[in-house]
């Protein structure tokens, strides 16, 4: 039995206990389906027919737009394969244009090489008489690891751009103006939650040019980018415009307008090195994969020699749709007393945005944003929002002590030595993982975090890596000694369900790592709201009959032993 610790519900009626659920985004139940790009053309399509394309090109910073009824779908509707589940809408100006050899552009296809060869798909053929050396492009299938993944590679096929063949060590892209264009592989770098972006390096075999390809996020590659460009983005979203290149403003441009849409994006961008470099770096990390000591450290510093001064490609937006009967469920919990925080990886417009259409903020919710650079300007923030909450508190109790007589319960419970929280006021705070940072590492952040959040209806920690979630966790389950349940859907995921009360796995398209590690597992997000609160609700009371059955059961025995020794005493 778990008392009622915490609770932000005045209604008396709900026996399960109140908890504190965090969740990651819970919007993995349709794949994505649309893929945006920004190099040299934005095309954004709207579902609808005839679907509306917009295409900035580069040399004018000015949109031209085109309308027309698209002819070509590429897709796979096969549920057992990882591809989109609806058909993708091709650009046919963009797709000609790629056809034609007067207008091949250089950057366009190291655009969708960097999309056909930075991956971890793998290859299958739909017939059993083709080997992977003889697959033909119409018969390739590709089976990603997540959808974001299997969104990515069908948008290269659909523009022309196919991996038709890839091992480990080679890899062959058919291309609309070069055919079969064959690649060594010779270095794969993983994703990772501290880098936040996935590399690797290829040797074309024609002309034996070695690039390095990577794509990460936006907060990552504009850090690796060339001198001669900005470099940072500013903490608002925008980068720095002064002295940049035409074409990172352009991608900032779309970048921002794909947040506020609520699309997942990422950054692509390309590198030539030299062969005497790539073995003058491939010794280092080597070494650093041998060392015994700082292993790790080595690992990092050796990775941020090579991902360095890098060119801008371009960016991506995929459309990640909630599953039905989110929004609902949010609600619901938060009805019954539940405190929900997100905590995701995503940019924060685009957690801001899903959080919207989720339900977890509303627009006449005062949004509460916290960045900060320094430890300094953190505590700062802090400090500075736990004082507007305090004077919101001050007045919103003496207008309620004038304006409505005093409840004779309350003056009861004032007696006895009671306390009433305050309920919440209607603010919501958002963290981006920075910030989290610098809060977890210094204990009167931590405390006045937790006290600024339990004043809020709802929490959104955006930029967040695997390690900061199961952090983020342990401080709520701690530090304010209540009962959490955490949500997942992905490997991401496994630590924050594993360090919470209950853990919860939503099965899905990201694998089964968060089903394994969790207490539960269900099939979709809108189950959690009957898992606590039908079900809850009867475990709890159960639990509670069983408390009193035990306790009138001893005491039934007692009262018979204690018969039994007054009754030989009097004989």
């Amino acid at each position: 039995l778990h008392p009622p610790i915490y609770t932000l519900s005045s209604t008396p009626s709900h026996l399960h206990p109140p908890i504190y659920t965090l969740s990651s985004t819970p919007s993995h139940l349709h794949p994505p389906i649309y893929t945006l790009t920004s190099t040299p053309s934005h095309i954004y399509i709207l579902p609808s027919t005839p679907s509306h394309i917009y295409i900035y090109t580069l040399t004018h910073l000015h949109p031209h737009i085109y309308t027309h009824t698209p002819t070509s779908l590429v897709g796979s509707t096969a549920e057992s394969q990882v591809s989109l589940k609806a058909p993708l809408v091709v650009d046919n100006a963009l797709s000609d244009a790629l056809l034609d050899p007067s207008t091949r552009m250089d950057c366009v296809e190291d655009f969708f090489l960097n999309i056909a060869l930075c991956n971890t798909v793998v290859i299958a053929s739909k017939g059993t008489h083709h080997t992977l050396d003889t697959i033909l492009p119409e018969d390739v299938v590709y089976e990603a690891e997540s959808p974001d993944e299997a969104a990515l590679i069908e948008a290269a096929r659909a523009y022309g751009y196919i991996l038709t063949a890839k091992s480990q060590h080679s890899a062959t892209v058919h291309t609309p103006h070069r055919g079969p264009i064959r690649f060594k592989i010779l270095k794969t770098l993983e994703f990772d939650s501290v880098r936040k972006c996935m590399s690797v390096v290829v040797q074309e075999v024609d002309t034996n040019r070695l690039v390095l390809y990577s794509k990460g996020a936006d907060s990552t590659i504009y850090r690796n980018l060339s001198r001669h460009q900005s470099g940072l983005p500013l903490l608002s979203g925008q980068h720095k415009m002064a002295d940049s290149d035409p074409k990172e403003i352009v991608t900032e441009q779309h970048l921002s307008m794909y947040s506020r849409l609520g699309l997942r994006t990422l950054c692509l961008a390309k590198r030539v090195i030299s062969k005497e470099e790539y073995q003058k770096w491939l010794h280092s990390y080597t070494q650093a994969q041998l060392s015994v000591v700082n292993k790790e450290d080595l690992l990092s510093e050796s990775v941020r020699g090579i991902e360095r001064q890098l060119e801008l490609l371009g960016a991506t937006g995929i459309e990640d749709r909630l599953q039905d009967g989110v929004p609902e469920t949010i609600e619901g919990l938060r009805i019954a007393g539940v405190n929900v925080w997100v905590l995701t990886g995503d940019k924060q417009e685009t957690a801001i945005s899903v959080g919207h259409s989720s339900k977890l903020l509303s627009v006449d919710m005062d949004i509460m944003v916290l960045n900060a650079t320094s430890q300094e300007s953190c505590m700062e923030m802090l400090m500075s929002r736990r004082e507007e909450i305090n004077q919101q508190l001050a007045s919103h109790s003496r207008s309620s002590v004038q304006s409505s007589p005093r409840h004779p319960l309350l003056s009861l419970h004032s007696v006895l030595g009671g306390s009433v929280s305050a309920p919440p006021l209607n603010r919501a705070l958002v963290l981006d993982g920075l910030t989290i940072e610098h809060i977890l590492s210094h204990k009167a952040m931590r405390a006045t975090l937790l006290e600024i959040a339990k004043h809020c209806r709802s929490v959104l920690c955006c930029r967040v890596t695997p390690l900061q979630k199961a952090e983020v966790v342990r401080l709520v389950k701690e530090d304010l000694g209540v009962m959490t349940l955490a949500v997942g859907d992905g490997a991401n995921d496994v630590s924050m369900i594993q360090t919470a009360n209950v853990g919860v796995g939503v099965a899905g398209r990201e694998g089964n790592q968060a089903v394994i590690a969790s207490d539960f597992s269900m099939a979709r997000f809108r189950f959690l709201e009957r898992l606590l609160l039908v079900h809850g609700h009867w475990c709890y009371s159960r639990l509670a009959n069983m408390m009193l059955y035990i306790f009138y059961k001893n005491v039934v025995s007692l009262s018979r032993v204690l018969e039994g020794v007054i009754v030989r005493k009097e004989m």
